[in-house]
C-alpha cells in the first residue's frame, strides 16, 4: 500500500493497494471545512490513521521539488527567467517560492505520517498519471493544463503498456490559459480560485464581439510580453491568497476589477465570459493539434485544473479522439493520487485499470446520523428500503438532501453527498440557488440512470466512463429538453452523471423507483452544501446545512428528516406524472 499527499491549495491524502487502486481519497477541506484547504493535510492524515495500518507504507508527495527529477542548476536557471516579473513586484515571495521548489525549506513535514519514506513525484506528471492509469486505456495521449505547477502549466506524455512518455511540455509564461481564465472570474466579480465555473457557464448566455475579442487577447498578451505587465497570478496565489486580508490578492482583485470598470467597460459580462471560453478553447485545441502527432480514433486522458471546463472538454472529445477520461479530482487534490500511481506505474508493477467509482472518503453509521440529528432537535423516521420514500418525495416536488455511504472524491457530488430535485421545473436554478446562498449561471446537473443515457444525450459513445463522473457536457436530444429543462443549459447541453447499479445501488434505486413514478429516469443533482463551504463530510454537516439551506426532507442513510417549517418552505411544482 502506498500512501499519496499533496500539500498546496486541496491539500488531499489517498491509498493506493499495490494495483493502484483507491483504497481511500479525501481533501483536507471537507474536515477543516474550509473551501479548497492548503496547507499539510493533517486532519486528512489523523482520519487514515486512525482507520487504516499504514505503517510500513511508502509515502508518495505530489508536487516539489522539480530538482530531483530535473537537476537543480538546469531549473533555477528557467525557473529565474519564469518568475522574473516576480521580483520587482514580490521579491520576497519570490525568494520564499524559490526556497521551497528547491528544497531548502522542506526539511520539515512534523504531523502527517512521520516516519514513512518520502518519495516526490513532480506535479505535471502526477495529474498525468492519475489521468492515465485509472482510465483503463493501454494506449493513450494524456494531457495536462492548469495554471502553474512547478513551473510549468502544460504537459503532454503518451501512455502505452503501463508507462508513461513525456511528449512536450510548456512553462506557464508560454502557455498561461489557466492564468488568463482566473484574470477574467476575477475582473467579473467572482472569486478567481473557487468560481471559474460560473464563468463557464455564463459564456453559454454571451455571444461573438471581434473587438472584444481583440482587445481582451491584446491585454493579456502585454500582461506576460512586458516588464511592466503586473504578475497578477502570483498575486492573486499569494501566500494567503484565498482569504480577504492578503493585500496582495486584495490588491490583484481591486485593479482587475478597475480594469472591467475602464478597459473593458463596453461590454457585458455574459460576452466577457464568452470571449475568455473562446481564447481558451482556441488555444488548448490548437495545442493539441500540435504536439499529438495522431487525433483519430485514440483516446485521450486529461487532468489539471483547466479540465474542470466541462465545455472545453467536450470539444476535446469532439476533436477526433475515440474515447476520453477526465480524472474526477482534476484539480491539485488529484496530485495526491497520480503520485502513487506513477511510483508503481515506473516499476512496472501496475497496469492501467478502469475506475469504478469515487466513492472513497469516510462513511459513518447509523448511531452517528440519530446522534447528529437529535443534537439538532430533529426527529427522524426509519424506512426500510429508504429508496422508494425518496422517489416518492421527488415526485412530490420536494428537495431531498441525501446522505449516504462513503463521501465522493473529486469537486463533484455523486449521489452520496447530493441535493436533488425533480427536473421538470425549469425555474429552479433560481429559488434553489437562493436558498442556498449560491450565485450559479451553469443549471444544475442531471443524474440520469444507465438504461436511460441514450435517450437523453447525444455523443455518450466513448465518454460514457468520464460521464459516470460528471466531468464533460453533451448536447442533450428533443425528449431530454421537454422533460428535464431544469438541467438543460441555454447552449441545450447538459453535465450529466450516469448512474450504474454496480457502483451506487441506492442512488440507481431512487432514479428507477422515480421513474416508476414519472416515466422519467433523471433528477437534478447538485452538491450538499451552502455557498462558500465545502460539500458536507460528517453527519452534523449534512444536519447543519440541511437546516441552514431549508431544505425539505434529509435522507440521511435510512433515515428521514422533515423539515419543521416545512409549511413554510417554498417548493417548486410537482413532477410529471407519467404521459
Amino acid at each position: 500500500m502506498l500512501v499519496g499527499y499533496h500539500r498546496s491549495h486541496e491539500a488531499s491524502v489517498v491509498l493506493v493497494d499495490d494495483s493502484g487502486r483507491p483504497l481511500f481519497a479525501a481533501s483536507e477541506e471537507r474536515f477543516s471545512r474550509v473551501k479548497m484547504q492548503g496547507g499539510w493535510p493533517h486532519l486528512t492524515a489523523e482520519y487514515v490513521g486512525k482507520h487504516f495500518d499504514v505503517q510500513g507504507c511508502e509515502l508518495v508527495h505530489g508536487g516539489l521539488p522539480l530538482s530531483q527529477r530535473f537537476g537543480r542548476e538546469a531549473k533555477l536557471a528557467a525557473y529565474n527567467a519564469v518568475h522574473r516579473k516576480l521580483q520587482d513586484f514580490h521579491p520576497k515571495r519570490l525568494q520564499k517560492l524559490a526556497d521551497v521548489t528547491f528544497g531548502r525549506t522542506r526539511n520539515t513535514e512534523a504531523g502527517v505520517f512521520p516516519g514513512l519514506p518520502r518519495t516526490h513525484v513532480d506535479h505535471h506528471t502526477c495529474h498525468a498519471a492519475s489521468a492515465y492509469y485509472p482510465s483503463g486505456f493501454d494506449e493513450a495521449e494524456v494531457v495536462t493544463v492548469d495554471g502553474v505547477g512547478d513551473t510549468f502549466s502544460s504537459r503532454f506524455f503518451h501512455g502505452k503498456g503501463g508507462r508513461l512518455t513525456p511528449r512536450a511540455e510548456f512553462f506557464h509564461t508560454e502557455f498561461p490559459l489557466g492564468h488568463h481564465y482566473e484574470y477574467v472570474t476575477a475582473m467579473l466579480g467572482h472569486h478567481p480560485h473557487r468560481h471559474a465555473g460560473k464563468i463557464t457557464g455564463l459564456s453559454a448566455n454571451g455571444s461573438r464581439d471581434d473587438r472584444l475579442l481583440k482587445e481582451l487577447e491584446s491585454w493579456l498578451s502585454e500582461v506576460w510580453s512586458s516588464n511592466r505587465g503586473r504578475p497578477y497570478f502570483f498575486m492573486l496565489h499569494s501566500q494567503h491568497g484565498s482569504t480577504a486580508n492578503d493585500p496582495a490578492f486584495d490588491q490583484a482583485l481591486t485593479e482587475l476589477r478597475d480594469l472591467r470598470k475602464t478597459r473593458f467597460g463596453d461590454w457585458s459580462d455574459m460576452d466577457m465570459a464568452w470571449a475568455i471560453q473562446d481564447i481558451l478553447e482556441r488555444e488548448v485545441t490548437r495545442l493539441i493539434e500540435r504536439v499529438i502527432p495522431r487525433i483519430d480514433g485514440q483516446p485521450i486522458c486529461l487532468a489539471g485544473g483547466v479540465f474542470a471546463n466541462v465545455k472545453l472538454n467536450k470539444l476535446i472529445k469532439e476533436m477526433g479522439f475515440g474515447e476520453i477520461f477526465v480524472q474526477p479530482a482534476m484539480g491539485d487534490g488529484g496530485l495526491a493520487f497520480g503520485g502513487p500511481l506513477f511510483v508503481l506505474g515506473e516499476r512496472g508493477e501496475i497496469s492501467p485499470y478502469k475506475l469504478e467509482s469515487v466513492y472513497l472518503g469516510p462513511e459513518f453509521t447509523e448511531d452517528e446520523m440519530l446522534a447528529a440529528i437529535h443534537a439538532e432537535g430533529l426527529e427522524a423516521v426509519r424506512h426500510d428500503p429508504v429508496e422508494p420514500r425518496i422517489a416518492e418525495l421527488l415526485a412530490a416536488g420536494r428537495v431531498v438532501a441525501r446522505f449516504n455511504g462513503r463521501m465522493e472524491f473529486g469537486p463533484r457530488s455523486l449521489g452520496n453527498r447530493s441535493i436533488l430535485y425533480h427536473c421538470a421545473d425549469a425555474s429552479v436554478n433560481d429559488w434553489l440557488n437562493e436558498r442556498l446562498d449560491r450565485t450559479e449561471f451553469m443549471p444544475f446537473a442531471p443524474a440520469t440512470m444507465e438504461e436511460e443515457a441514450q435517450k437523453g444525450f447525444h455523443g455518450l459513445s466513448g465518454a460514457e466512463h468520464a460521464a459516470e463522473f460528471m466531468t464533460i457536457t453533451f448536447d442533450c436530444t428533443d425528449s431530454f429538453k421537454r422533460d428535464c429543462p431544469a438541467a438543460v443549459h441555454v447552449d441545450g447541453t447538459a453535465r450529466p452523471q450516469i448512474v450504474r447499479a454496480s457502483t451506487n445501488p441506492s442512488f440507481h434505486r431512487v432514479l428507477d423507483e422515480y421513474r416508476a413514478l414519472t416515466g422519467v429516469g433523471t433528477v437534478v443533482n447538485t452538491s450538499f452544501n451552502m455557498h462558500e463551504e465545502p460539500i458536507v463530510c460528517e453527519p452534523s454537516d449534512a444536519v447543519r446545512s440541511f437546516v441552514r439551506g431549508h431544505l425539505d426532507y434529509l435522507a440521511i442513510g435510512p433515515f428521514i428528516v422533515e423539515n419543521p417549517q416545512l409549511g413554510e418552505v417554498l417548493g417548486g411544482p410537482p413532477a410529471r406524472k407519467n404521459r
